[in-house]
């Protein structure tokens, strides 16, 4: 949940050209819209550090949420450049549109 309580983060995963590749969604209470984000592919730091246990780092402060709910940071890379990762900080927007990232 968001540090609002209005916003449910998931996260979506699927096998695309023989990688796994990820999707960020949020689901917004007061809209009941749910907000599609760009691809990624995973990071190996986030796979095996963040993943498994990301129900704690999510109520750890300083976890993936920004203080004031209006963006979230995760690692990974573009489907395209699977092997360049980087943080990328992720506006989050109240329509269900998709929406892009900013590494």
């Amino acid at each position: 949940w968001s540090p609002d309580s209005k916003k449910l983060m998931y996260l979506v995963s699927a096998d695309v050209d023989g990688g796994r590749v990820c999707r960020w969604c949020t689901f917004n209470v007061d809209a009941g819209r749910v907000t599609k984000y760009d691809r990624f592919v995973p990071s190996a730091t986030f796979t095996v550090t963040v993943l498994p246990f990301f129900d704690q780092h999510c109520r750890a402060p300083g976890g993936p949420w920004n203080p004031d709910s209006s963006s979230f940071v995760y690692l990974g890379s573009v489907p395209s450049e699977p092997r360049v990762p980087c943080a990328w900080i992720q506006r989050v927007i109240s329509d269900s549109a998709s929406a892009r990232g900013n590494p």
